[in-house]
């Protein structure tokens, strides 16, 4: 059987370990993204990630108007988790994340996984390692799922010691 380049690529970033995203290879300051799409049950596979990977930020492109940052949230002992956004394109300093609540809103929110949530007594709180997020203004949304996550102690907060967040998008609307 023949493999196209399509798997192939896919094969390389899965053993390189890398961050697999919907789109074509970029190289930005800080910003790694590789080949590969996959959709399933009418949703498609935009992003994939180890939590314990050290770049700060991922970026992909959902549609022509909007685009999914993932970033991760540090504090004075590390790294402590990752946000999920999706802005409309072009994003600036006034640009406002679609997942998160509207107004002025303070704490912890559904698309933010930040490993103390996975303390027993947290999860039900921030919704578990699977989460729908609905994006604001459109049609569609995202399922995020952090897969075989793990935490341990950092200083007087938490830190992942292992984990892969998948991110899934639904457009019900097409956005373009």
């Amino acid at each position: 059987m023949r493999v196209g380049l399509e798997q192939r690529t896919a094969a390389v970033a899965f053993l390189a370990g890398l961050v697999t995203v919907c789109g074509c290879r970029q190289e930005r300051a800080g910003v790694g993204l590789v080949s590969y799409s996959r959709q399933r049950d009418g949703k498609t596979l935009v992003l994939s990630f180890d939590v314990m990977d050290k770049r700060p930020q991922f970026r992909v492109d959902l549609n022509q108007r909007l685009v999914l940052w993932a970033t991760q949230e540090m504090s004075v002992n590390g790294r402590i988790g990752w946000e999920l956004q999706v802005y409309e394109k072009p994003v600036t300093e006034n640009s406002h994340n679609l997942l998160a609540p509207e107004g002025n809103w303070h704490g912890p929110q559904g698309h933010m996984f930040m490993a103390w949530m996975l303390r027993q007594e947290d999860q039900d709180m921030f919704g578990g390692t699977s989460r729908v997020l609905q994006i604001r203004g459109y049609g569609g949304w995202l399922e995020a799922e952090l897969v075989d996550g793990a935490i341990g102690a950092l200083g007087d907060s938490w830190r992942f010691t292992r984990g892969h967040i998948n991110v899934h998008y639904v457009a019900m609307v097409d956005a373009n």
